[in-house]
């Protein structure tokens, strides 16, 4: 697991030089053999659960010690300060936002979809986005070869936390069959993990279309078993 702070003070990756070495960064883990693929955790702040997630010690370092050295999974967060934030919130409503970059000593909670999307854009393309979600992908040669979207659902704090990390085991189960010798086959390798990770969404979705019809059935079956 790998922070990115929009206001870093000194605190993880500041974005700027995140944006910049996105994909550098990338290569150091997979050279140093801290990786073998890669996600990023996306969210905007209608979806709390997921920022609450992020911050909590324990959780995290339950997500951490899950990707290992098999998976990097960035996110992206802002240092909260509620003076900071209020204050902003007032200006955003008396005029324009703002665009800019933000510095290390700057919160702004406005700007985390903008630096998300501009981030994605940059090395992904135009992909719609829903949030929150989990961007797997692969890199090679210095260019992303391959992603995969998977929407995450819960918005529960703790199912949300069990969804997200459900994803992450699914995925770092399929990286730790790779031998020393195929770690070189960026492509098989992400195709293995996206198989993975599919296969977890799609039981997932499966379960809750089959209750949402069993509860409709047994709503039909309360209505007809009424008198009028």
């Amino acid at each position: 697991m790998l922070d990115i702070y929009l206001n870093s003070e000194n605190t993880g990756y500041d974005f700027q030089s995140f944006y910049d070495r996105f994909l550098e960064i990338c290569r150091e883990h997979k050279n140093n053999n801290r990786a073998l693929a890669f996600a990023v955790i996306l969210y905007d702040f209608q979806n709390p659960q997921i920022a609450k997630v992020l911050r909590d010690d324990d959780y995290w370092f339950s997500l951490n010690a899950i990707s290992g050295q098999y998976l990097t999974v960035f996110s992206l967060n802002y240092n909260p300060n509620k003076e900071n934030i209020q204050k902003m919130m007032r200006e955003r409503m008396s005029g324009p936002p703002t665009t800019k970059w933000l510095t290390h000593a700057d919160v702004n909670p406005f700007s985390l979809e903008e630096s998300t999307h501009n981030l994605i854009q940059k090395y992904f393309g135009n992909i719609k986005v829903k949030y929150p979600s989990v961007l797997f992908f692969q890199i090679g040669d210095d260019v992303v070869i391959d992603y995969s979207l998977i929407e995450l659902d819960e918005k529960d704090f703790q199912l949300a936390f069990q969804e997200l990390q459900g994803y992450i085991i699914s995925a770092v189960d399929a990286l730790k069959l790779i031998t020393e010798g195929n770690k070189k086959n960026h492509q098989q390798i992400f195709t293995n993990l996206e198989s993975n990770v599919k296969s977890v969404r799609t039981k997932i979705t499966t379960i809750k279309t089959f209750k949402k019809v069993t509860s409709i059935a047994e709503l039909g079956g309360t209505i007809i078993g009424m008198k009028p």
